[in-house]
């Protein structure tokens, strides 16, 4: 092992505090689907720390040398979340004066973390999650899997109909 894995290692779960049994089950598991390349929903109340789990995958995961991105879709004006995930180019609807590129392409080697993806009935939610079930997109330019994760306080059921 090299000194900058044995480094990684040791920093996996830096953010995260705490001894009891529950969150040693989590951490295993967190050790489990970082290692996989699948999508992985974080599910659990608000301020139960969705954002730091998706932290210590990205940290414990081979693309740990490339970013985190992340994106609060609750955020993100209803009509602009399709744009701001997958992109868009130049001209293609009114105000879109340059190429954008999306956060699923940013995160190409690395991970993208997606928040309250559930929070609000979207057109886009479909999409967002045909993408993150099939790991790419005819609508990104991204031509290789993308590992992504989800992040909800809501019990999500069902399929992306119900959304």
């Amino acid at each position: 092992m090299t000194l900058a894995d044995q480094d990684r290692q040791a920093r996996r779960f830096e953010q995260i505090i705490g001894d009891s049994a529950a969150l040693r089950i989590v951490l295993e598991q967190v050790e489990r689907v970082a290692a996989a390349d699948s999508t992985v929903l974080i599910q659990g109340e608000t301020g139960t720390g969705k954002e730091l789990i998706a932290h210590a995958i990205h940290n414990a995961s081979p693309r740990s040398g490339h970013p985190l991105i992340k994106l609060n879709c609750a955020a993100i004006p209803f009509d602009l979340l399709e744009s701001e995930l997958f992109g868009h180019e130049r001209g293609a609807f009114t105000g879109a004066i340059a190429k954008k590129i999306g956060r699923f392409e940013l995160a190409e080697k690395g991970l993208s973390f997606l928040t309250k993806l559930a929070t609000y009935h979207s057109p886009c939610n479909p999409s967002c999650c045909v993408f993150c079930r099939n790991k790419n997109s005819n609508v990104s330019e991204v031509d290789r899997p993308i590992a992504s994760m989800c992040g909800s306080s809501r019990q999500l059921t069902g399929t992306s109909n119900e959304w």
